[in-house]
């Protein structure tokens, strides 16, 4: 069967009937981003620490615009980040992996 033959096939289905989808899931934002600091009184220069934004979208509020459920975190442990950002999910948010989406913005920092 040609290409053509499966959009004529298409275009000449009836439509039944249209049902709504069923939202039950949440969408989670990250936005994702370091922030260098330098350190004084050490021998090390300085150190990237990771920040992560998360919220779960935003509302107008005449000219200007506010996240909603907006909360922080500050990698400061030695799990590996995005480990770190989902258990906070979990425990911030009760996030479930398997009904919320969740979607990323960062700068492509190879972390």
């Amino acid at each position: 069967m040609s290409h053509e033959t499966i959009r004529q096939l298409i275009v000449e289905a009836e439509v039944i009937e249209h049902r709504e989808m069923e939202k039950k899931s949440r969408v989670f934002f990250i936005e994702a981003d370091g922030l260098y600091v330098k350190r004084q009184r050490s021998r090390i220069k300085g150190k990237e620490e990771k920040i992560v934004t998360i919220h779960q979208g935003w509302e107008k509020n005449g000219k200007r615009v506010s996240l909603v459920n907006r909360r922080y975190y500050v990698h400061q442990t030695n799990e590996p980040i995005w480990e770190a950002v989902e258990n906070f999910l979990i425990k911030e948010y009760g996030y479930d992996p398997l009904e919320d989406w969740v979607v990323i913005n960062g700068d492509g920092a190879p972390w």
